[in-house]
C-alpha cells in the first residue's frame, strides 16, 4: 500500500486511530452511564411483580443497588 509507505502517513494513521479509539470509549462508557440507572430500566420492565417482591432478589446482591 502506497499510503503507509512515507512516515508522515503511517504517523497520520496512527494518530487517527488513537483518537478514534479514545471517543469509542468515552462514547461507550457515557451509554453505559445512561442506561445504568434505575430509571432507564424500569422504563422499560416491570421490576415489581415479577422479581422485586420475591424472596429471591430480597436475598440478593441486586437488592443493594
Amino acid at each position: 500500500m502506497s499510503f503507509f509507505k512515507s512516515k508522515k502517513s503511517l504517523w497520520a494513521a496512527g494518530v487517527g486511530g488513537v483518537l478514534v479509539g479514545v471517543l469509542l470509549t468515552l462514547a461507550a462508557e457515557e451509554g453505559d452511564r445512561m442506561t445504568s440507572t434505575e430509571e432507564f430500566c424500569t422504563s422499560c420492565h416491570s421490576m415489581e411483580a415479577h422479581v422485586a417482591g420475591t424472596e429471591y432478589y430480597r436475598e440478593s446482591a441486586h437488592r443493594a443497588t
